[in-house]
């Protein structure tokens, strides 16, 4: 009892001071509409990378990065002290006036994925080793069409018309042939339809979807990842 009074004590005597570290705390932490590019580094991946009976080589395999951030008020302010920081507009890396800034990043992680995909094939086939394209997968990479409402980026393509998709050109062709179109994608684990209207640009049949791929594959030998017992 004596515990709880104490407590009501200061915090009615301290009250502003609080009030004022709530708002500072809350004010250094509102999102902007940036990425804040911090810098980076070169990190030596010899001792990360290990290929078994590969080429002998002179020299180190350096693995160059750079850090980005979401922009609050605070690492917004500290760019234009710290020279080394560099701010970058959202809007920057949107393709479209309807996109999100989690559009933005989803597509992001999408374009990572490929590029570590398309790395990997190209560096077995270059090494003579075994690839073993299984099936190729579209993903909604970009929506230009506000009509739209259930489908994001991201999401796994499934179907169009419920012809199941394995190549882009199958999806032109029933665009091309009908005057709206039924798209079923995958999210989650679960399957959503969503009847999109086909309209005409320039003479071309579109529906304000764009779609990137990605590769189910298995290479041979397999990849491994070891880390430090200081890493996770």
């Amino acid at each position: 009892m004596k515990l709880l009074i104490a407590i009501k004590k200061i915090l009615k005597e301290n009250y502003r001071v609080i009030i004022f570290f709530i708002a500072l705390i809350m004010i250094l932490n509102y999102p902007m509409p940036y990425y804040i590019s911090t810098g980076g580094g070169i990190e030596n991946l010899n001792k990360k990378v290990i290929v078994e009976n590969g080429y002998k080589q002179k020299g180190s395999y350096n693995l160059s990065y750079v850090s980005q951030i979401n922009a609050n008020f605070l690492s917004y302010t500290l760019s234009y002290v710290i020279p080394e920081w560099e701010r970058e507009k959202v809007n920057d890396y949107k393709i479209s006036d309807i996109e999100t800034r989690e559009d933005v990043e989803e597509r992001a992680k999408l374009s990572l994925n490929t590029a570590n995909d398309i790395a990997t094939i190209v560096a077995y086939k270059t090494a003579g080793k075994e690839v073993n394209i299984k099936e190729l997968n579209y993903y909604v990479a970009n929506i230009s069409n506000p009509n739209i409402k259930l489908l994001k980026i991201g999401d796994k393509l499934l179907k169009v018309n419920d012809t199941s998709i394995i190549n882009f050109d199958e999806i032109k062709d029933i665009i091309k042939n009908n005057d709206q179109v039924k798209v079923t994608v995958l999210r989650n684990n679960e399957e959503l339809v969503e009847t999109v209207k086909v309209t005409e640009n320039n003479g071309v049949k579109e529906v304000g979807l764009s779609f990137m791929e990605a590769f189910d594959y298995e290479v041979t030998p397999k990849v491994n990842f070891k880390f430090n017992k200081d890493e996770s």
